[in-house]
């Protein structure tokens, strides 16, 4: 380029900064775009995954609807024809379903037979449909209705009918009235944006339930465009005008259970704001981001201009002062300092960096070699394989040969020639996923040759070769033979395994022998009242027998948090009612030592466990009183802006500053070298520590020896409106006398002991031993309640007499199931047949109120079904 078409430097620089910047806005905008349209396309792909859950939940609703129906349309009672016992049945069923109203037996005509409703209000409309009443007689299926409304005072409600067979044939219809709004909880378990809606629609086009405005909504037609664009396809998405004039996008998906449609929706001006707003956000940083650089751009090249233009008037004084000479000529003087020193000293660099440049390769050569030599050696004697693969992915060079195999036996073979399918799979995917993504990878490979049984374990790592212009032409690797490593975790999982088995074995084993004890102990300490010197063996006993259990609790307990099978549920409660609980539990044992405990509280709420934080304070408050000799003990509660601390103050013993890390481990104690049992296992503090780890809150301990200790747990604040308090449905205890009880249990000290406590309570006791002898005492009557062992001979359970029994007398009878096992799925199970659980071992004056308790409920229930 000629001198006449040169520009200024500062030119340059704004050309070389708008080169190299807009490329950069325009690429930084395309992905501004795209993410935006990424964000948009996430937004809808969650309403589709937002409405398909809640169909997943609505049907589930239905079909439980659909299998209590089918359960009562084959009560015996329904099919000889004693309405009178199925309408007991039925108002027992609605006692324990709330989301149904009414219950609805119609002839095939679509007449009513029965009729079964709480109140008036609550009862379905005479005629359910005859369309419904048609397609459940003509195909013997359950159906679903769309919306109707009650006799009385026109309240909405969905039916759900099934059929009654009688003699292979459909002889009735049996219907249940769900109420709307039960529906619509399950919209409003959905957490979502706001301006986000949720509905569902019946066949006909009508609004059955609402996110929101429920009271206006229900009942009201559908805005025709989504009637008639969710008529053809199962789910899908729809465009349309909503409400209040703004253009709403609707997903869909019909039920699989009935004539209803759900939609989930929201505003296209909310969908589409992200978009918007990361536009200009975009566009607005770019302008500002150019107009700085041009700007710097300018004022620094004003600056790097002026020493240039002295330095070449510098340069060009050399030039004549050196023309012709084949070296650099000396500069002459110049009246820039600068320049000259700056010429002095590039020659003097120039001639440095040659020197370094020779000294650097002589050294990068012997460290190469070295290196070489040390790496040898490490693959030679290690379990270190290193290697290189060129774009056929055939082994190129190695370093050692893989299980056994010499290394000339691998060079020119691929992995697919040299290993077992699954291995040569994984490997391959490995190096295909490398080489296409340019990055390197990691993964452990299990490898086995062809014809050696043995399998060893690497922990491979291959980067990828890149050549000069940065294109992936081969692949190199290390692999780590980790065998000894993947063996020694699965032994490990093993002996987990064996240790969890043991335990939970040891815990049903050891607390049945303790239960015959503890009832055994009742008997004695009854007979032994008037033998003042037997009242003091016998309450020694008991001691011993408490410590025992509480012992056994404790280790289960820990064994329990070390499995990691302790599940956590959180919720939220009222912390300042389970601290003043706690408080007033531990009173009376507080006032048997001579100490006084109080409770300092505000009303708050938290979110957490409440069974395992009420787990923790109370071996805090128990290991207060255990090493507190004198003063007192104060539990509190401490705000600390989002959180509040469970406090216990004691004015013990104190814990000294290098016991302060070790107390929270197991089997520590302070001041205990005898291993006295009154003063616990150790236990205590090591499970609160495991527990406070799982829930994730923080311990805190503040002590000082000989003076007193303040242990917390610091959990999350919430204001007490933050519970929703469920009103209480238990009933006092009232003393029953002369019910009949089936006494079930396959140990025969438990079992008479159990049974002289049960006849001395004033109940009349039948005892079976195994599941034939259940069978027959159930032939000489039905008994009031069933009290069961779980476990029973021959692989029965107490579970299979106690549904026996209430199918052989086609009523609901009340049960209490015991067991040695404290495993979650035996309560479940109990919960699904409506059974309290007793774990043993367990007082006889709790077995007792438990009895009373629930034989009190069933009498209340039969009385209000009389009434009814």
């Amino acid at each position: 380029m000629s001198q006449r078409h040169a520009k200024p430097l500062k030119l340059h620089l704004v050309l070389l900064v708008l080169g190299a910047l807009l490329p950069l806005i325009v690429l930084g905008g395309w992905f501004i775009v795209r993410d935006a349209e990424t964000r948009r396309l996430d937004t809808r792909q969650r309403l589709i995954e937002t409405t398909r859950a809640l169909t997943l939940a609505l049907d589930k609703q239905v079909e439980a609807s659909f299998a209590t129906l089918r359960t009562l349309a084959h009560l015996r009672s329904l099919a000889e024809g004693d309405f009178d016992r199925f309408a007991e049945t039925v108002n027992a069923v609605l006692r324990e379903r709330p989301e149904w109203k009414s219950v609805l037996l119609l002839d095939g005509s679509g007449a009513p037979v029965l009729t079964i409703a709480p109140s008036p209000d609550a009862a379905l409309a005479r005629g359910i449909g005859a369309e419904v009443v048609e397609r459940v007689m003509r195909t013997g299926a359950p159906a679903v209705s769309n919306l109707l409304h009650g006799d009385v005072v026109r309240r909405p409600l969905v039916t759900a009918a099934a059929p009654v067979f009688v003699q292979g044939a459909v002889r009735y219809v049996l219907a249940a009235g769900i109420a709307p709004e039960r529906l619509g909880e399950i919209l409003l378990q959905q957490r979502v944006p706001e301006r986000w809606e949720g509905a569902i629609i019946d066949g006909a086009g009508t609004i059955v339930a609402r996110a929101r405005n429920l009271e206006e909504s229900i009942g009201k037609p559908a805005a025709r465009w989504f009637v008639e664009g969710s008529r053809g396809p199962v789910e899908g998405t729809l465009t349309g005008d909503g409400g209040d004039g703004d253009r709403v996008e609707v997903a869909f998906r019909r039920s699989a259970m009935g004539p209803w449609t759900l939609a989930f929706g929201a505003p296209v001006d909310v969908l589409d704001a992200g978009l918007w707003r990361t536009l200009g956000y975009g566009l607005t940083s770019s302008a500002a981001v150019l107009l700085l650089s041009v700007g710097f751009a300018l004022v620094h090249g004003q600056r790097i201009v002026q020493p240039m233009l002295a330095l070449g008037r510098a340069a060009d004084a050399m030039n004549r002062a050196g023309a012709g000479d084949a070296a650099m000529p000396e500069a002459p003087a110049s009246p820039v300092e600068e320049v000259n020193a700056a010429v002095d000293a590039m020659r003097r660099a120039a001639r440095r960096l040659a020197d370094a440049a020779a000294e650097r390769e002589r050294r990068l050569r012997d460290d190469a070699q070295r290196t070489e030599q040390d790496f040898r050696l490490a693959t030679t004697v290690g379990r270190l394989i290193a290697f290189r693969l060129d774009a056929g992915f055939r082994y190129t060079w190695l370093s050692a040969g893989p299980m056994g195999l010499d290394a000339a036996e691998v060079l020119g073979r691929r992995s697919e020639e040299l290993f077992e399918p699954v291995t040569a799979a994984v490997l391959n995917g490995l190096y295909r996923r490398v080489w296409d993504q340019g990055r390197g990878g990691r993964v452990d490979v299990p490898v086995r040759v062809p014809g050696r049984a043995q399998e060893r374990h690497v922990d491979l790592v291959v980067e990828p070769v890149l050549d000069a212009t940065g294109a992936v032409e081969g692949l190199t690797g290390v692999a780590y033979d980790v065998t000894e490593h993947v063996l020694a975790q699965r032994a490990a999982e093993r002996a987990n395994d064996a240790k969890t088995r043991f335990l939970a074995a040891a815990s049903h084993d050891l607390r049945q022998p303790i239960q015959a004890l503890r009832l055994l102990l009742y008997l004695l300490t009854e007979k032994a009242a008037s033998d003042p010197s037997l009242v003091r063996v016998t309450g020694r006993m008991g001691e011993a027998l408490d410590s025992t259990e509480r012992m056994l609790g404790r280790l289960m307990e820990f064994a329990a948090l070390e499995s990691g099978k302790v599940t956590v549920s959180g919720q939220v409660f009222r912390l300042d009612e389970l601290v003043a609980r706690i408080a007033a539990e531990a009173t009376p044992e507080a006032e048997r030592r001579g100490l006084s405990l109080r409770a300092r509280t505000f009303p708050c709420a938290t979110v957490s466990d409440p069974v395992l934080l009420e787990r923790i304070v109370r071996n805090l408050v128990s290991n207060a009183l255990r090493y507190t000799p004198s003063g007192g003990i104060l539990v509190g509660l401490r705000r600390g802006g989002r959180v509040v601390r469970v406090v216990v103050y004691d004015t013990g013993c104190g814990v000294p500053e290098a016991m302060r890390e070790v107390i929270f481990e197991e089997f520590r104690q302070l001041s205990n070298p005898e291993r006295d049992r009154s003063k616990g296992m150790g236990l205590g503090l090591a499970i609160v520590a495991r527990t406070a780890e799982l829930l994730g809150h923080r311990l805190g301990l503040r002590s000082r020896e000989n003076h007193g200790s303040a242990f917390s747990v610091e959990v999350p604040c919430l204001p007490p409106a933050a519970v929703q308090v469920q009103p209480s449905l238990d009933l006092p205890a009232p003393a029953v006398e002369g019910a009949s009880l089936l006494l079930v249990e396959d140990d025969p000290m438990q079992a008479m002991a159990l049974s002289s406590i049960l006849e001395g309570a004033g109940f009349r006791v039948l005892a079976a031993n195994d599941w034939r002898s259940a069978e027959w005492a159930l032939k000489r009557g039905q008994p009031d309640l069933i009290v069961s062992d779980f476990r029973l001979p021959d692989g029965a359970s107490g579970l299979d007499i106690i549904r026996t029994a209430r199918t052989r007398f086609d009523r609901f009878i009340p049960a209490i199931l015991v067991t040695g096992d404290t495993q979650a799925a035996i309560a479940e199970e109990a919960a699904l047949e409506a059974c309290a659980i007793f774990h043993k071992p367990y007082t006889p004056q709790a077995l007792v109120e438990a009895i009373n308790r629930r034989l009190a409920e069933a009498r209340r229930a039969q009385e209000e079904t009389v009434e009814a």
